[in-house]
């Protein structure tokens, strides 16, 4: 394990320590703690090929004539947001 010296702003200190306290662990337990759901956080975003996968199968659909025509789709989203078709 290594060891890492932050500077933390009196509040955050404060916070940490308080959380520490109420759930009955040292410190550096809840710094790694809220860095590792920081880190998983991120675990969520698809990658390059996931989404390059996603756009693949999207377009094999479209030209397969599958979906709803993009005049459709583009009435929904100016209800959706308010955007009058003359004002555009």
């Amino acid at each position: 394990m290594a060891d890492l010296t932050l500077h933390l702003d009196d509040e955050m200190l404060v916070r940490l320590q308080s959380e520490a306290q109420q759930r009955k662990m040292p410190l550096e337990a809840v710094v790694n703690a809220a860095l590792e759901y920081y880190f998983e956080e991120d675990d969520d975003e698809p990658t390059k090929e996931e989404i390059l996968e996603t756009l693949r199968l999207s377009m094999l659909d479209a030209l397969a004539g599958k979906g709803e025509p993009i005049e459709d789709a583009l009435a929904e989203l100016r209800e959706e947001y308010g955007i009058n078709a003359d004002e555009s």
